[in-house]
């Protein structure tokens, strides 16, 4: 078929919106932590799956090199754990839209990593595109104080600064994905990442003794169906992602499955009455274009 990868892109991209939109929803009602650590159960059993039917046979990643797992697991730790905790407190506190507008900034992020401690040089397109993506989020959480003749800012900063988190965590975990998993299976990266997650949540649910809440959502039938359904949506974006790149330039997929921010304003529009400002759509569009540029 053509245009099966830029197809299979886009899908991410709407697994992506649903996804977040469904766990800012479910993390307003339920403690995050428990969310996310049934997420990443429910998503390493998903995978699992997956992978009896792959080429490897495997439901656990047990054919991992050795070598490799260290760097998996603290990838996990870091992107999947650390990460996710505060992009669930973002969800809660600012929003998925505001949240995922900020993740746009993650290849930056990583691309800056990439250039202060691995020297990957930045071409002058991609300086450009990072100046153009940061204008385009500075739009969104900035706005001129007329009476103060200075900017302020849309957002309280302590709200905010849980998205930057998130993405720093995200960024941090995909350096170490890509310094640790070469040549190893994908979908079984995410299945040991998502292990590592596992172990910190769960942990953090034992120190927070919160068994007793687990409890209550496990049995709370409305809340589980809507963790399964924004389980199923991120993890399946991912493994579409991941298809994508066989069918299509590497590119273009990455760039697609980035306009989140974008499909996500109409929804918040139509289904959630959202009041959104003029210069919100402007700062959304002006940083999927610089997203754009810094993949080409």
């Amino acid at each position: 078929m053509k245009f099966y990868g830029e197809l299979l892109a886009l899908f991410t991209a709407f697994c992506w919106t649903s996804s977040s939109l469904i766990f800012e929803n479910v993390a307003r009602k339920t403690h995050p932590q428990i969310v996310n650590f049934l997420r990443v159960c429910i998503g390493t059993f998903m995978i699992g799956i997956v992978c009896l039917f792959t080429k490897r046979h495997l439901f656990f990643p047990l054919d991992v090199p050795l070598n490799d797992l260290g760097l998996l697991l603290l990838s996990g730790f870091i992107g999947m754990f650390l990460g996710d905790f505060f992009l669930f407190k973002a969800y809660v506190q600012v929003g998925a839209r505001i949240t995922m507008l900020i993740m746009t900034l993650s290849p930056i992020v990583v691309a800056l990593i990439d250039f202060i401690f691995l020297g990957v040089e930045l071409s002058i397109f991609q300086i450009g595109a990072i100046l153009i993506t940061c204008l385009g989020v500075i739009i969104v959480i900035l706005k001129p104080n007329n009476s103060k003749n200075k900017l302020s800012c849309n957002f309280s900063p302590k709200r905010l600064l849980y998205a930057f988190l998130a993405t720093i965590g995200q960024s941090l975990g995909i350096i170490l994905t890509k310094l640790g998993s070469s040549s190893y299976d994908s979908l079984a990266t995410t299945q040991i990442r998502l292990i590592a997650a596992i172990m910190g949540f769960g942990t953090l649910i034992i120190i927070q003794k919160r068994g007793q809440e687990l409890l209550l959502v496990l049995k709370n039938h409305n809340n589980m169906f809507f963790i399964y359904c924004g389980t199923f949506t991120s993890i399946f974006g991912i493994a579409a992602l991941v298809e994508s790149f066989k069918y299509s330039n590497a590119s273009i997929a990455s760039t697609i499955s980035s306009i989140s921010p974008i499909l996500i304003i109409p929804i918040s529009i139509i289904l959630f009455k959202e009041k959104i400002k003029k210069y919100e759509i402007v700062g959304a569009f002006i940083s999927i274009i610089g997203i754009s540029i810094f993949f080409f």
